[in-house]
């Protein structure tokens, strides 16, 4: 059987403020710097995840932002080509007026100098008649006289 002596008596006194000393300066400040550690872990962890979706949310505004940007410029740009459509059938029909008012002025001119031409050779007609007819006559008395000889 065991017997207690006080040899085992100081050896588990010993072993007691072994065990107390351990548990003071070496167990608890260790378990302490385990649990700050774990504790700025998940921190880090839980800052990692709030800036993650921060940086969703973010990537999302952008986003949208944009294609509102695109939106906005495809239609500045459908006006534009409108515009620039607009003003360029305006400039075809202001030209289209233009060349035809030209047409109509050149066509007055031609048929007032056509008139004023055909009043010409009108004015002249009596005149060649009459020179036709003394030609004519000049002709039928040199064929007669030519025939009588």
């Amino acid at each position: 059987m065991v017997t207690i002596n006080l040899t085992m008596l100081v050896e588990l006194i010993l072993f007691l403020i072994f065990l107390w000393g351990t548990q003071r300066f070496i167990l608890t400040p260790v378990l302490n710097s385990m649990d700050e550690r774990n504790d700025s872990i998940e921190r880090d962890i839980e800052k990692a995840k709030d800036d993650d979706i921060q940086s969703e949310e973010l990537e999302l505004k952008y986003r949208h932002e944009i294609a509102v940007i695109r939106r906005n410029a495809d239609e500045e740009l459908r006006a534009v080509k409108q515009k620039a459509m607009r003003e360029h059938s305006d400039f075809l029909q202001q030209e289209r007026i233009n060349a035809e008012t030209a047409v109509e002025e050149v066509r007055v001119k031609a048929m007032a100098m056509m008139e004023a031409e055909r009043e010409a050779v009108l004015a002249e007609v009596p005149e060649l008649a009459r020179l036709m007819e003394a030609q004519l006559t000049a002709s039928a008395r040199i064929s007669n006289n030519g025939g009588s000889h």
